[in-house]
C-alpha cells in the first residue's frame, strides 16, 4: 500500500510540473512570438537609418512585453529614435522620434468623420490657425491649455508644409515634450514594406528647424495614455462591484428572488443614460470630445451592470435596518449536487421554496426535517434571506 500511495503522489506531481511545465513553454513561446513582432517593425525604419549612415548608439529601458524598446541612433548630428509598440492587441505603432526640444503635447493626422461630427455637435473645440488649407486637411489634437501654444508651434509656412508632407506618406505627427514623432499605426501581423523613413525623418529635421521651443514649465501637463485610463476605471468598477457583493456575503444566492438580482443588474444599466447625459458638459470643448464621449459610454456598458449592480445589491442589504422575520419550514428535497435546498414557503401562491445552503447542512437534514428561514425585507425592496439553520434545540447532525 505505501509504494502504490507513493506512485500515486508521484504521478500526480509529476502531472503537476508536466501541466506547468507545458503552460511556462506555450507562454515564453507567446512572448518571443509578440517580441519578435515589435523587432521585425522597428528593424524596418532602423534598416533606412542605417543605410543613410546613421550610427546605433544605445538601447533604451524594456518597459515591457508590450512597449517595445527604443533604440537610440545618431546621424548628422540628430538624436533619432526607433521604436515599436502595441497600442492594442492587434495594432502596433511604428515611432519615430527626433529629440529637438520641448513642444506643447499636439497630435496631427487628417481629419476624419468622427472629428467632422463632433464639431457639427458643439462637442469638439479645435484649434483653428487661419491657413483654410491647412485647417480643413488636418485635425489637431492638443491637451494644451493655451491656444496661443499651438499657434506659435504651427505658425511658420515650413513647419505646415512638412506636417502635411508627412501625412500625405501615411504618417501622423506628435510634438511632445520629448520632441516630434512621425508614427504609423499597422496591424501586427502586416508586412512592414516600404516605410520612407528616411524622408520622414528629413521632413521632421525640417520641422525641427522651424519649430519654436518652449518653456517647459509654462505648458499644460501631458495627458495618460486613454486606453489605461478605461482599463483601470473598467477594472476598478467590476472587480470592485463583485468584491464588495462577495465580502458583504451578498451573492445572488442570498436573494429570496432570483429576479430580483436582474432587477438590480437593469436598475444599474438604466442609469447608463444619466450616465452619458452627464459627460457632455464634463467633455466638451476639447479637440477629441466625442471621441471621449463615446469611449466612456463603452466604459459605462461595462461598469454599471457589472460594478454598480452589485453595489446596488451589498447596499440593499447593509442599509436595511428591518428586523429579520423567521420561518420554520419544512424540507421537501436535498440536492447535494446543486448545493440546493427545497422547502415548504410561507408565502402565497407558491408550492415551495429553494434556497443555495452550505454543504454540511445538507449532509445534516433529511426530507421532513424543519429548518428556519430567517428573511429581511430589503432598502430597496429586494428580499433577502440569512444562511438557513436548524431550529434551536434540534438533534445534532446526522451523519
Amino acid at each position: 500500500m505505501q509504494n502504490n500511495h507513493g506512485a500515486i503522489v508521484g504521478a500526480v506531481v509529476g502531472g503537476v510540473l508536466a501541466y506547468a511545465a507545458f503552460l511556462g513553454t506555450i507562454l515564453y513561446v507567446a512572448i518571443r512570438w509578440s517580441r519578435g513582432i515589435l523587432e521585425r517593425k522597428a528593424e524596418a525604419f532602423a534598416t533606412a537609418l542605417v543605410a543613410a549612415g546613421a550610427r546605433f548608439v544605445q538601447h533604451g529601458p524594456s518597459k515591457g512585453l508590450y512597449a517595445g524598446r527604443e533604440a537610440e541612433y545618431e546621424l548628422r548630428g540628430m538624436r533619432v529614435f526607433v521604436n515599436a509598440y502595441y497600442v492594442n492587441r492587434s495594432w502596433v505603432r511604428l515611432n519615430l522620434r527626433l529629440a529637438s526640444g520641448v513642444y506643447p503635447w499636439v497630435t496631427l493626422y487628417p481629419e476624419g468623420a468622427l472629428d467632422r461630427l463632433g464639431k457639427s455637435l458643439a462637442l469638439n473645440r479645435e484649434v483653428q490657425l487661419g491657413d483654410e488649407a491647412f485647417d480643413a486637411a488636418v485635425y489637431i489634437h492638443s491637451t494644451e491649455k493655451r491656444d496661443a501654444c499651438v499657434r506659435d508651434l504651427l505658425a511658420r509656412e515650413g513647419v505646415r508644409a512638412a506636417v502635411r508632407e508627412l501625412l500625405a506618406g501615411g504618417y501622423r505627427v506628435q510634438f511632445s515634450a520629448k520632441g516630434v514623432e512621425a508614427y504609423q499605426t499597422q496591424y501586427a501581423l502586416q508586412t512592414v514594406g516600404d516605410t520612407g523613413a528616411l524622408h520622414a525623418l528629413e521632413l521632421l529635421a525640417r520641422i525641427a528647424a522651424e519649430a519654436p521651443r518652449f518653456d517647459p514649465a509654462t505648458l499644460t501637463s501631458e495627458p495618460m495614455p486613454a486606453n489605461r485610463r478605461v482599463l483601470a476605471v473598467v477594472l476598478a468598477s467590476i472587480v470592485g462591484g463583485l468584491a464588495l457583493g462577495v465580502g458583504m456575503g451578498f451573492g445572488h444566492d442570498h436573494l429570496l428572488d432570483a429576479d430580483d438580482g436582474g432587477r438590480a443588474l437593469g436598475l444599474a444599466s438604466l442609469l447608463w443614460v444619466p450616465f452619458v447625459v452627464l459627460m457632455v458638459p464634463l467633455v466638451r470643448g476639447r479637440s477629441n470630445s466625442l471621441a471621449l464621449l463615446v469611449m466612456w459610454a463603452f466604459v459605462g456598458l461595462a461598469a454599471f451592470p457589472f460594478g454598480l449592480g452589485p453595489s446596488l445589491l451589498v447596499l440593499n442589504k447593509a442599509l436595511d435596518d428591518a428586523p429579520a422575520q423567521a420561518h420554520v419550514v419544512d424540507v421537501l428535497r436535498v440536492h447535494p449536487k446543486q448545493s440546493d435546498l427545497h422547502t415548504t414557503t410561507w408565502r402565497a401562491g407558491r408550492t415551495e421554496e429553494r434556497f443555495v445552503v452550505p454543504r454540511a447542512l445538507l449532509q445534516s437534514v433529511r426530507v421532513g426535517d424543519r429548518v428556519v428561514v430567517r428573511t429581511h425585507p430589503g432598502r430597496f425592496g429586494w428580499q433577502w434571506f440569512e444562511p438557513v439553520t436548524v431550529p434551536e434545540g434540534s438533534s445534532p447532525p446526522r451523519r
